[in-house]
């Protein structure tokens, strides 16, 4: 439904080592898991929250000459059964229930996009730099 794309290329020939950090932030600030569904490609899902969606996300790594990755992430809120739901229900019942609820939706989801790529690229580039990236500083 909210779909937000990054790309960030990570210096190093370590794919794994980068991933597993990502996959810790993710964890971390969104509860998503990823899993691996290719050699450079990981999925996942998170619990069902706010208004009725869930955050799906999309890790992609691709080599590039320099020895280094491009890593594309995708971010999307999905709208859930219970979602759907309320929406068409309050569609038809009053349309500017509706349209609040809808709003109130897209900035929820817009905040979580925000903290979950904070907490990807922290976790990532903190690492790279020799240190974590304290605790709460990308929330």
């Amino acid at each position: 439904m909210f779909e937000r794309s990054e790309r960030q290329i990570v210096p190093g020939p370590d794919l794994y080592g980068a991933v597993a950090r990502i996959q810790e932030g993710l964890f971390r600030d969104g509860q998503v898991l990823l899993q691996q569904v290719s050699p450079t490609s990981w999925v996942g899902k998170g619990p069902v929250v706010g208004l009725g969606f869930l955050m799906k996300v999309t890790l992609v790594a691709y080599p590039m000459p320099s020895g280094a990755f491009a890593f594309d992430a995708k971010i999307e809120a999905e709208l859930e059964d219970m979602g759907i739901i309320w929406l068409g229900v309050s569609w038809f019942v009053c349309f500017p229930i509706a349209a609040i609820l809808f709003f109130l939706a897209w900035k929820d989801a817009s905040n979580r996009q925000r903290s979950l790529f904070s907490s990807t690229w922290g976790c990532v580039f903190g690492a790279l730099q020799g240190h974590a990236p304290p605790p709460g500083l990308y929330r």
